[in-house]
């Protein structure tokens, strides 16, 4: 806890959060009861945390729109000089003609012939023989592109590969093509990264709530998912993402499995008894002798101050455990249990019992097992 760190900027992590012990869990549990607004707002400040530096990774403030039209103007106008070169297999080499001739004829290649046509037509392009230009066989890679899409197994193992030989034909019968994908395929790399950064979000994000949920956002942590979002299939998160962009996903999973950690620790077997205990009297078991609480002179304003006292040290507990360095310095300096709170006048009379109340675990899990 004295080493406690956010993990997610913004995300303060609680002492049950850091320390992972069962018995502290069960402790900050019961003792959250007394101020539920205090650890309410904590775990919205965490989710508002993590939400945001996702939506940083993914450009959601306007980044990626910029990437993508910066991209396509840019490649844009290579792609525009590469479309003019003619292809005359006539004019080829008997082993370069002979390499497209049989690719022309490959039964998917043929269907992508024909959506290649439709494509052009679309975008008002006038293609008489797709095969016939450069832009004609890029306009066919793109079909090949849609149906890779839809194609699984070995049927898109096959296209891949078909795809893989189209590319090497055109980047050779034009240097400028190749060089508009290079150039393309540099200024894809930040679009694809917040593209996939999106995909965690959208498979892990309630929309209801705008929580983010935990065992959605690890199932996403996925190569699965890169591939996915950015329509290559041998995209995986560790060759997409740079090294740091990927060590802040991690960090967002590791503050929600923290917090998850937390939470199913302190509702333990047998914490329900260490809370009891721990949460019990906590005036008497911080140490004032029990000869004092049970004085006659105090009557009923000595009752009814032993519980304000007792309901305030509860509060200021749950307080204490809102900041593990805190609550680590007060464990560090508690007295043995045993001896009385005051013991240890460095730490004042109301510290040295927050300080004996949090060593209070320990020895309620050594009462709960005697």
């Amino acid at each position: 806890m004295a080493a406690a760190r956010e993990l997610v900027p913004g995300s303060a992590p609680t002492a049950a959060e850091v320390a992972q012990s069962p018995g502290i869990a069960a402790l900050q549990r019961s003792a959250s009861a007394t101020n539920p607004e205090a650890y309410a707002t904590r775990a919205v400040q965490q989710n508002e945390a993590r939400v945001a530096d996702l939506a940083d990774l993914a450009g959601t403030q306007g980044a990626r729109d910029f990437a993508a039209a910066n991209s396509g103007a840019t490649a844009q106008q290579l792609y525009d000089q590469a479309y003019s070169v003619g292809v005359d297999l006539s004019k080829m080499s008997p082993a370069r003609r002979g390499e497209i001739t049989k690719l022309l004829q490959r039964p998917a290649i043929q269907d992508a012939l024909k959506e290649a046509r439709t494509l052009a037509s679309n975008e008002f392009v006038n293609l008489k023989n797709p095969a016939g230009s450069v832009q004609g066989l890029d306009y066919l890679k793109r079909a090949l592109d849609d149906q890779i899409k839809n194609a699984t197994g070995n049927e898109q193992r096959v296209l891949v590969g078909l795809k893989d030989r189209l590319l090497t034909t055109i980047d050779t019968l034009s240097p400028e093509y190749a060089a508009a994908r290079n150039v393309f395929r540099d200024m894809s790399r930040p679009i694809n990264q917040m593209d996939i950064a999106q995909a965690v979000s959208d498979k892990s994000l309630n929309k209801l709530t705008g929580t983010l949920q935990p065992q959605a956002f690890a199932r996403a942590m996925t190569d699965d998912t890169a591939a996915a979002a950015t329509g290559f299939g041998k995209a995986t998160l560790e060759n997409t993402l740079e090294p740091a962009q990927l060590a802040r996903l991690n960090a967002i999973k590791e503050d929600l499995a923290r917090s998850v950690a937390a939470r199913d620790l302190g509702r333990g077997p047998g914490s329900d008894t260490v809370q009891k205990l721990a949460m019990s009297n906590l005036l008497q078991r911080a140490g004032i002798p029990e000869s004092v609480l049970n004085m006659p002179v105090l009557g009923r304003a000595g009752s009814w101050a032993y519980e304000v006292a007792n309901e305030r040290l509860k509060k200021q507990l749950a307080e204490s455990l809102l900041n593990p360095k805190e609550a680590a310095r007060l464990l560090q300096a508690a007295p043995p249990i045993g001896l009385p709170a005051q013991t240890n006048p460095a730490l004042g009379e109301k510290g040295a019992m927050l300080a004996r109340m949090l060593s209070l675990p320990a020895a309620a899990t050594m009462e709960r097992n005697r």
